[in-house]
């Protein structure tokens, strides 16, 4: 992996932990029903680039990345076949990703409309995230 690949998959990974970072903060807020739309969009957001650091490591340019978008379930099944990532407990991160990726792609948390999709158990949907989070900062040393 040459120097140039490196940084741009610790670049998109370091931001990605920061988002996750900021909806673990949000779900710890005595208010939380109040501002769950914005956990939903920080840890769909921390995702997308967490997986885009992946297929960023494989060797995707930032407009390859950019082309990507914000749909989580196709990000997940390119870090799958693309870049060959295999992930321990993947149902797990694969069924939240799967819920948050329509609305994400959408941007529904972004804006006061009804939502009609299910989404997961915020604990739930955390856990998923940090662990995968996790597996990819192991895996890339």
């Amino acid at each position: 992996m040459t120097p140039q690949v490196h940084n741009r998959a610790a670049r998109y990974l370091r931001l990605g932990e920061a988002y996750v970072s900021a909806a673990r903060g949000v779900l710890a807020a005595p208010d939380f029903e109040q501002v769950r739309l914005p956990f939903y969009g920080l840890l769909g957001h921390g995702m997308e680039l967490a997986l885009k650091s992946v297929a960023a490591r494989a060797g995707w340019d930032d407009e390859r990345l950019m082309w990507l978008g914000h749909d989580l379930d196709w990000a997940w099944r390119v870090t799958l076949s693309d870049a060959g990532f295999e992930v321990p407990g993947a149902p797990a991160v694969g069924g939240v990703i799967r819920q948050l990726s329509r609305p994400h792609h959408a941007q529904a948390f972004r804006y006061p409309a009804l939502l009609s999709w299910p989404l997961p158990d915020p604990r739930c949907a955390l856990a998923a995230a940090e662990a995968y989070l996790t597996l990819v900062r192991d895996r890339d040393g």
